[in-house]
């Protein structure tokens, strides 16, 4: 067995199933998560750009995503990026939990132009802006790859440093 790290957790490789069928590799996500992938997907590429494999693979429900950054600072940090507080007369929001974070729903701003969706993701408290022709259920529905191709994140709040390696 090997292991490697992944920005948003550690890569288990299982050495000398070759010849079995089943799970080959598992990626422990920073949430709690732990997602299994098929032999057929290369660790090398899981590790290359995990948001885009991970659609390849399969949650293991019986260790689900535990929230790190919790809805009280995901509301705090709203307040921060948008400037006004959820009850603004002319600008209200609110936030909308999903399984890998709180989208941000605005108010009052139809008609305007560029006013994407956000979204801030509970495993690493970021903040991520969406283009805005990418509708909530896109977001909601395929988180890692929607955000994979059509969202930025927020500079001022950067994704965590990786953990250390533990010793051997």
């Amino acid at each position: 067995m090997g292991t490697a790290r992944v920005p948003e957790g550690w890569l288990i490789i299982w050495h000398g199933w070759e010849g079995y069928r089943g799970a080959a590799a598992q990626v422990i996500e920073r949430s709690g998560q732990v997602m299994r992938f098929p032999s057929g997907v290369a660790p090398r590429l899981i590790v290359q750009d995990y948001a885009r494999t991970r659609d390849s693979g399969h949650p293991d429900y019986r260790w689900p995503a535990l929230p790190v950054f919790t809805r009280e600072e995901a509301a705090r940090r709203a307040g921060e990026v948008l400037r006004v507080p959820a009850a603004d007369p002319e600008h209200p929001w609110e936030l909308i939990e999903f399984p890998r974070g709180w989208f941000v729903q605005q108010y009052g701003w139809e008609g305007y132009r560029g006013r994407g969706p956000i979204v801030i993701d509970n495993a690493t408290g970021q903040v991520f802006y969406f283009f805005s022709a990418i509708g909530p259920e896109s977001i909601t529905e395929d988180y890692y790859r929607v955000r994979a191709e059509f969202a930025s994140p927020d500079e001022r709040w950067p994704a965590p440093a990786p953990p250390a390696a533990s010793p051997r």
